[in-house]
């Protein structure tokens, strides 16, 4: 194997490991800043591999699906280089919620954590 290869193989595992820092990091951040009344939208963020993001919701009101994020969780960690990822929130209010329909949470609040996370990560790398 060439040192070119050993070292393009080495920045593939770092770049990995970043991104599932940086999903993991984002999920949490939106999670709480996510405004709770049932707490349905709060649990529904779902973190995940693959291309295809899952589209019908979750769980429903009376079946709020509280282990589904930790699996999503242990599914990112289990991240190789080259996978994909998502992090989805199929609740069907969730865009109003991002609006600001709600008084406990700003609008754009969805946006803002990843964008936070982002330039944070971006900074780590210029270091």
């Amino acid at each position: 194997m060439s040192e070119t290869s050993k070292v393009i193989g080495r920045l593939e595992v770092v770049t990995t490991r970043e991104t599932v820092r940086l999903l993991l990091d984002i999920t949490s951040d939106v999670k709480k800043a996510t405004p709770v009344d049932t707490g349905w939208a709060w649990n529904n963020w779902i973190p995940g591999l693959g291309s295809q993001i899952p589209s019908a919701p979750v769980g429903t009101r009376d079946n709020v699906q509280r282990g589904a994020s930790e699996a999503g969780s242990g599914e990112v960690l289990g991240m190789k280089p080259g996978d994909d990822s998502y992090l989805v929130n199929n609740v069907p209010y969730i865009e109003n919620l991002n609006e600001g329909s709600s008084p406990k949470a700003d609008a754009g609040y969805v946006d803002a954590a990843i964008v936070a996370r982002v330039i944070e990560a971006n900074g780590k790398v210029l270091e």
